[in-house]
C-alpha cells in the first residue's frame, strides 16, 4: 500500500460503458454474463486504485480472477501487465491527489488569514481582533456575566484555570 492516503469514494464516470475501451471489451466478450464479470473486475481494481492510491496487479486485488478475463482486459486497453495503465491512473488519482493538495494549501492560507491576535492586558477574555477591538456594544454584561460564571465554578469545584487571572482568593489576606 502506498504511503499516500487514500480516498473514500471514487470518481466515475457514469459513460464508462460507452467508452471505446469497453465497447471492444464487449467485442471481445459477447456473452452478457462473463462481460458483466469482466467489468466487474475492473471496477474493483479501480476502486482499489482510488482506496489505496497505488496501482497493484488484478491478480492480487481480484484473488482467483479468470484467465481468459485478463487476456480480454489487456486487449481492450484496460489493462497494461496487468495493471492500470499508469495514463489513466494518474489523470483519475493522481488528478484528485493534486485538487487535495491544493485543497489543503488554499485551506491553510484561509487560516493563516484569519490569525487572531492573542494578548495578556485585555481585561475581557484576552482576545483582540484583527483590529484591536474586544467586542461589540453591550460586551461589558457579557463580561461580569462570564466572570460571575467563572467565580461560581470557582467556589463549588476549587478549580480555577490560570488564564482567567488571579483567583478569587488572591485578594484575600491571611
Amino acid at each position: 500500500m502506498s504511503t499516500r492516503t487514500g480516498f473514500p469514494r471514487m470518481d466515475w464516470d457514469t459513460g464508462f460503458l460507452a467508452d471505446p475501451k469497453f465497447q471492444h471489451l464487449r467485442d471481445l466478450i459477447p456473452d452478457p454474463i462473463r462481460f458483466g464479470y469482466a467489468g466487474f473486475c475492473y471496477l474493483r481494481l479501480c476502486a482499489d486504485a482510488w482506496r489505496t492510491c497505488d496501482r497493484r496487479p488484478i491478480s492480487v486485488v481480484v484473488r482467483g480472477i479468470e484467465d481468459w478475463a485478463v487476456t480480454a482486459l489487456t486487449e481492450a486497453g484496460l489493462l497494461d501487465d496487468q495493471l492500470l495503465p499508469s495514463e489513466s491512473f494518474e489523470k483519475w488519482v493522481g488528478s484528485a491527489l493534486g485538487g487535495r493538495g491544493e485543497s489543503r494549501e488554499r485551506q491553510r492560507r484561509y487560516r493563516e488569514s484569519r490569525l487572531v491576535t492573542v494578548t495578556n492586558n485585555s481585561p475581557r477574555t484576552g482576545r483582540t481582533s484583527r483590529n484591536g477591538s474586544t467586542g461589540g456594544a453591550g460586551g461589558d454584561w457579557r463580561y461580569e456575566r462570564l466572570v460571575e460564571t467563572r467565580v461560581r465554578n470557582f467556589h463549588e469545584t476549587g478549580q480555577w484555570d490560570p488564564d482567567w487571572g488571579p483567583t478569587p482568593l488572591s485578594d484575600v489576606r491571611p
